[in-house]
């Protein structure tokens, strides 16, 4: 799995929010009473309303389910109810060359052969060492850390590279050896990320029935809920830097098959990013440093790689090249 997000899905982060925050202020019904505190420490407000509004809104939301749906949904609500719906979603800023913060990742899905198929031309049990054959040692540099990979998919990690032909493996080893290939250390493959970040607006209803209160007493409680639950609901899960807007209260019938309906609207903006894969390329599996001595001024651009690594001076110390 990648750690990069992909389009960031708002509509389910934020429902599932939603759900996860009132069901936790259903297992501690105390909330409520930071929810609604203020009506019960005013001066002007706490004789008419005080300790009793609380208690009447905590019994309200304790006693009823709260639905929370998507304003795709056809079915009529069924009320008290919670409504999402995506205003807009547009591109708000952007990153140099659209590099993402993490601008790489490892990436485990493919793991490709470095060598054709062979038979390894001998295989030593007590010492591990083992013998390619040539045209392999002349089409890869191995190194230490590759893995050689059997047919029956045996993996053994080679631990030193004696010469260009040889080099150690287990030891012991009894399955068959034929037919391998060698492989770089996994994860093999790396993922260049870009990403742009996308400013999002939610519209969240707040609806209820009955009394006009309870649409009041929802609205306090969903905002409450998500500025309580902000950090480890919305900014852990890619919804950062929201920001709220209330609406006033209106009747509103067309809601649910139901009279004297109630709503109000919280208008939700916040920053995502989307975050997707440019490139997927093989890792370096090994450097290997050779010194060619040039002739004339001109490199030996046609030495194999075995001459290379088991003769790293290549050219003519009698070479003008030298100095007289």
């Amino acid at each position: 799995m990648t750690l990069a997000i992909g389009i960031h899905q708002s509509d389910l982060i934020l429902r599932s929010a939603i759900i996860a925050a009132l069901k936790d202020m259903r297992r501690n019904p105390w909330l409520i009473d930071y929810v609604f505190a203020n009506v019960a420490q005013d001066s002007l407000t706490a004789d008419e309303f005080g300790e009793k509004e609380v208690r009447n809104a905590k019994d309200w939301f304790m006693k009823n389910d709260v639905n929370v749906f998507l304003n795709t949904r056809i079915e009529p609500a069924k009320l008290p109810a919670i409504s999402i719906r995506l205003v807009s979603s547009s591109e708000a800023e952007k990153t140099h060359g659209d590099v993402n913060y993490d601008p790489t990742e490892d990436s485990d899905g493919a793991w490709p052969d470095l060598t054709a198929v062979f038979d390894p031309v001998h295989y030593d049990n007590a010492t591990g060492i083992v013998t390619v054959p040539q045209e392999i040692a002349d089409s890869l540099f191995i190194v230490e850390g590759m893995i050689m990979v059997t047919k029956s998919g045996g993996h053994f990690t080679i631990s030193e590279v004696l010469s260009a032909t040889d080099f150690v493996i287990d030891t012991g080893i009894s399955i068959d050896l034929s037919q391998a290939t060698i492989r770089g250390s996994r994860p093999a493959m790396i993922t260049s990320l870009e990403s742009v970040q996308f400013n999002e607006v939610y519209e969240i209803g707040c609806h209820a029935h009955g009394e006009a209160v309870y649409a009041i007493y929802l609205h306090s409680i969903v905002v409450f809920a998500l500025l309580m639950y902000k950090e480890v609901l919305l900014e852990e899960r890619g919804l950062e830097r929201t920001v709220l807007q209330s609406s006033d209260l209106v009747k509103n019938n067309d809601i649910a098959d139901a009279e004297n309906a109630y709503s109000r609207w919280i208008t939700l903006s916040g920053y995502v990013r989307q975050v997707w894969p440019k490139t997927i390329t093989s890792k370096i599996a090994g450097v290997v440093t050779q010194l060619r001595i040039s002739k004339a001024g001109k490199l030996y651009p046609d030495a194999t790689q075995t001459e290379l690594q088991d003769a790293p001076w290549v050219g003519d110390e009698d070479d003008d090249f030298f100095g007289s």
